[in-house]
C-alpha cells in the first residue's frame, strides 16, 4: 500500500481533519497517522490511490487553504473589519468561478508520482504561483467592486436628500426594464422621453430632475432586485411601484 507524508507548517489549521475530510470525499481507502516532524502520513489502499490523494490535496489546496490565502490578502487592505469580510466574501466567490481544479489535480497527481513527501505551504508558493496572483487579482477586484458600490450607495443617499427637497413636476413616470438589459422611459402622456446616460446612477439623475410624484417600473427582466430598482426606492421612497 503506497504512503505519502504530507505537511503544512505555514497554515494553522489541523491538517490531518482536513485531510481526512478531502480523501473521504474523493471516495478514498485510507489510514492517517502523525509522523515525526509533524508531517501526516497518508496509507491509501485501491488501484487509483495516488490519482485519490491528488484529488484530495486540489480540493485541499483550492479551497481551504484557498480561502486563508485570501484571508490574509484582503486583511492587508486599509479596510474595516466588516468592509475586508465582504471583500473575503465576494474574492472567494471570484476565485470559485475561475478555479481550474482539474488541472491542480493532474499536475498534483503528477508530483506525487515523483515524490512521496509534499510540504502544502512549498508547493503553493513555487508551483502555484500563478494562482497566487489570480487569488491577488480576485481580492483587488472584489475590493474594487466594494469601493464603487459604497461611492455608489453615497450618491444615492445624497440624491435621495436632493429629492427630498423638490416639488413634484410631473405626476407619473414610467420605466421599462427590458430582458435585454435597457430601458425605456415615458411621461404620464405615454410620450417617450430621451436622454444620454443609461446607466442606473443616470437614470436615477433624470428621474430626480424630473420629480416625479409617482414613477411606476415594469420589470421585464423578472429579477427580484438590481441595482437600478434598489437606487430607486432609496431615492424615492414611498413612490415606487415595481410589476415584474
Amino acid at each position: 500500500m503506497p504512503s505519502w507524508f504530507i505537511s503544512a507548517e505555514t497554515y494553522q489549521v489541523d491538517l490531518k481533519a482536513l485531510l481526512g475530510r478531502r480523501l473521504s470525499q474523493a471516495g478514498a481507502s485510507f489510514a492517517l497517522d502523525t509522523a515525526p516532524g509533524g508531517a501526516i502520513a497518508v496509507t491509501l489502499r485501491g488501484a487509483y490511490a495516488r490519482e485519490s490523494l491528488a484529488q484530495a490535496l486540489g480540493r485541499l489546496l483550492a479551497h481551504d487553504l484557498q480561502t486563508l490565502e485570501l484571508a490574509g490578502m484582503a486583511d492587508k487592505l486599509p479596510l474595516t473589519l466588516a468592509e475586508k469580510e465582504a471583500v473575503l466574501t465576494e474574492a472567494i466567490a471570484h476565485a470559485r468561478r475561475r478555479e481550474q481544479l482539474d488541472a491542480l489535480q493532474g499536475e498534483l497527481a503528477a508530483y506525487l508520482g515523483e515524490n512521496r513527501r509534499i510540504a502544502l505551504d512549498g508547493y503553493m508558493r513555487f508551483r502555484m504561483r500563478g494562482q497566487l496572483l489570480l487569488w491577488q487579482l480576485c481580492v483587488q477586484q472584489a475590493a474594487a467592486e466594494h469601493l464603487l458600490q459604497m461611492e455608489f450607495f453615497e450618491l444615492m443617499q445624497a440624491m435621495g436628500k436632493l429629492a427630498d427637497t423638490q416639488k413634484n413636476r410631473i405626476g407619473e413616470l414610467r420605466l421599462c426594464i427590458h430582458a435585454e438589459g435597457t430601458y425605456t422611459l415615458t411621461d404620464d402622456s405615454d410620450v417617450r422621453i430621451e436622454y444620454i446616460d443609461y446607466s442606473p446612477e443616470g437614470i436615477v439623475q433624470i428621474l430626480t430632475g424630473m420629480a416625479p410624484g409617482r414613477i411606476v417600473v415594469y420589470d421585464l427582466a423578472g429579477t427580484p432586485s438590481t441595482r437600478l430598482t434598489d437606487a430607486l426606492r432609496q431615492v424615492f421612497p414611498g413612490r415606487v411601484q415595481i410589476y415584474r
